[in-house]
């Protein structure tokens, strides 16, 4: 990349990437701090005097499962037993004790896991909006497309001078939470291997670049102040419901395939690095994804002309194409929600052709709405214009 290009997105971007950079880092940092303190402070707990007298006492309380055979409650045979049944980290949702086994695909829980690595997928999106849409409101765009360098060796160069440092950040933050988790907690409560936090890291890491990438592709492709965020809130407010429009699927599969093979959804969307690792077949399909979205990006953002700013697209002409794809998606997506398919599948009831018809009729006007928004005012100036003929 050209020297002085780099100079002059390291001049504009310097101060705000290190804030960013800094946050970033912290979110996985202190996520990882905060599952130690958690874990500690139980320990402390149950070799505490209180907890040692309770249990001596009242040993009938303390259950560490229950045997279905014999169809009585299991108690341990000490209290170190019980000690190591409680602080063990990961569990499944459907056993009473430590998870037993380790799968890629399903989800294993940690009752001490902290919520800051929930922010992290929300902020890389924004963030990749905004490293975009930004510069096109601010007018930086104008004083860019001034200069000598093509729109791709542009588009490039924000890639390399700003967003890989970010990925890189990422990265760090991921390895550096593993680490923290994996070594901060004796060795004999981790009931999992240290290949299995890489991996689980690897697939938090590869899902949360998919998330920046299609941000940044949102951010170049989106141009109208108002409604260009608007848009962007719609789209994390429909991903928020991942895991209801997973479960309806899951009812489909279910009825179309004996024995089929599940996969929990907090193992496709690993927010938390920890055990939980996605299918190499999924990560493939995200990788390939992130790609396309690359590609897409860079295409777009080497069509964008300052006379079409403001409009809702960058690129006018990317409408049609614009309109189908999101209205394949929110069809795809919503009908399956608002017509409640899986209670249909589930008890054999007669499908509402009625709620999928008006569903999918509402998401084709809800896309046209959106992406041919920029004709509103001329439809509605045309329309009082004609009435006011009318009447005269």
């Amino acid at each position: 990349m050209n020297k002085q290009l780099r100079q002059l997105y390291t001049t504009r971007y310097k101060t705000p990437l290190l804030i960013v950079l800094l946050v970033l880092f912290s979110l996985y940092l202190f996520s990882g701090l905060s599952t130690i303190n958690s874990w500690k402070n139980t320990q402390r707990y149950y070799h505490s005097e209180e907890f040692v007298t309770d249990f001596n006492a009242f040993p009938e309380n303390y259950v560490i499962g229950y045997d279905e055979e014999k169809d009585q409650e299991i108690y341990p045979i000490d209290i170190e037993e019980y000690r190591k049944h409680q602080l063990t980290v990961f569990t499944r949702w459907w056993e009473e004790g430590p998870a037993t086994f380790y799968q890629v695909g399903r989800h294993y829980y940690d009752k001490h896991d902290s919520f800051y690595l929930h922010l992290v997928f929300i902020f890389l999106f924004v963030l990749g909006f905004s490293l975009f849409f930004i510069d096109q409101k601010s007018n930086f765009n104008h004083f860019l497309f001034s200069l000598s360098w093509t729109k791709k060796e542009l588009f490039q160069g924000k890639m390399t001078t700003v967003v890989l440092p970010i990925i890189t950040t990422v990265a760090l933050g991921t390895l550096s939470n593993i680490l923290i988790r994996y070594f901060g907690i004796p060795r004999m409560y981790v009931n999992a291997t240290f290949s299995q936090f890489l991996y689980s890291g690897f697939s938090h890491f590869i899902i949360g670049i998919l998330i920046l990438i299609a941000g940044i592709l949102l951010g170049i492709l989106l141009g109208n102040l108002i409604y260009g965020p608007i848009v962007l809130i719609i789209v994390m407010v429909s991903l928020l419901l991942f895991s209801e429009v997973y479960q309806e699927y899951l009812y489909y599969i279910d009825a179309l395939f004996d024995y089929p093979i599940h996969y929990d959804w907090q193992a496709l969307v690993v927010v938390t690095p920890g055990i939980d690792g996605t299918p190499w077949f999924i990560l493939v399909f995200y990788f390939v994804l992130t790609i396309l979205f690359y590609f897409l990006s860079r295409t777009i953002f080497q069509q964008i002309s300052l006379e079409n700013n403001g409009c809702m697209l960058t690129v006018p002409t990317l409408r049609f194409p614009v309109f189908l794809t999101l209205s394949a998606l929110s069809i795809l997506w919503f009908v399956p929600l608002f017509a409640n398919l899986s209670f249909y599948f589930q008890y054999e009831a007669v499908i509402p052709f009625l709620q999928i018809v008006v569903t999918t009729l509402l998401c084709l006007v809800t896309s046209y709405l959106i992406v041919y928004i920029d004709d509103w005012p001329r439809a509605i100036g045309r329309f009082w214009y004609r009435s006011f003929k009318k009447v005269h």
